[in-house]
């Protein structure tokens, strides 16, 4: 289980790599894969930021 800051610091690389990866079109994506690639973090961190995220209304999850 992260810390509280690890969570924290994984919300920010997932804004950025999910800003990076769309450019600005909302209509791009990325996959959870692609995410885990990038981030090179645990598989379970990436989803549960990904969560919480999304019920923040900040990014919109599939």
């Amino acid at each position: 289980m992260a810390t509280l800051r690890e969570r924290k610091t994984y919300r920010d690389q997932v804004l950025r790599v999910l800003n990076e990866a769309v450019e600005g079109n909302r209509l791009l994506g990325i996959t959870g894969a692609q995410l885990r690639r990038d981030l090179h973090v645990p598989e379970q961190d990436p989803a549960a930021t990904c969560t919480y995220l999304t019920g923040e209304g900040l990014i919109t999850a599939d």
